[in-house]
């Protein structure tokens, strides 16, 4: 449904949309924080590039996954961009969508640089049921991000979800 305005009621967004869309803003940011002298490579990031990272995540993606109409009332928070948490246990995070069996998950912690800026994710290997880390290691893929699929593992005490996209009211 359309509004007088010609603003659709509804939006249906899907999760690997926003993180896409986010990683993008990223990219495009580069020149612009080059400019100002501001540090955007992973070994030495400069503070304020956090901050403005983390910022674009919070708009981008995690302001749309609270905002969810279909979200579980008591579903944990999403885990915060490039944070390396010691245990996700009560935090729904961002995974890579893919077969890696019932019990793990790949959790997006942060987007590096390889052959191109943030074109490479960098994961923690999870424990889905009790949201424990596997072990200290942040594991990369072999790849750059071209073809990798992300979903939202919310999660609430005793109950998780699988969420591919997100309605959003208006």
């Amino acid at each position: 449904m359309v509004n007088e305005t010609n603003v659709p009621d509804v939006v249906n967004l899907s999760v690997d949309d926003a993180v896409q869309a986010f990683r993008a803003a990223l990219v495009a940011l580069v020149p612009s924080a080059e400019k100002v002298s501001l540090v955007w490579q992973s070994e030495s990031t400069h503070d304020d590039w956090e901050q403005l990272a983390e910022s674009v995540f919070e708009v981008m993606v995690a302001n749309p996954v609270a905002m969810d109409t279909h979200r579980m009332r008591d579903a944990f928070p999403l885990a915060r961009y490039d944070f390396d948490w010691k245990s996700y246990a009560s935090a729904s995070w961002l995974e890579l969508d893919a077969d890696v069996g019932d019990e793990y998950a790949l959790v997006l912690v942060r987007f590096t640089s390889t052959a191109a800026p943030f074109d490479m994710p960098e994961f923690a290997h999870v424990r889905i049921d009790t949201g424990e880390r596997v072990s200290d290691e942040i594991t990369g893929l072999t790849s750059p991000t071209s073809g990798f699929i992300f979903r939202l593992r919310r999660r609430a005490a005793g109950h998780s979800e699988i969420v591919r996209n997100l309605r959003l009211d208006q």
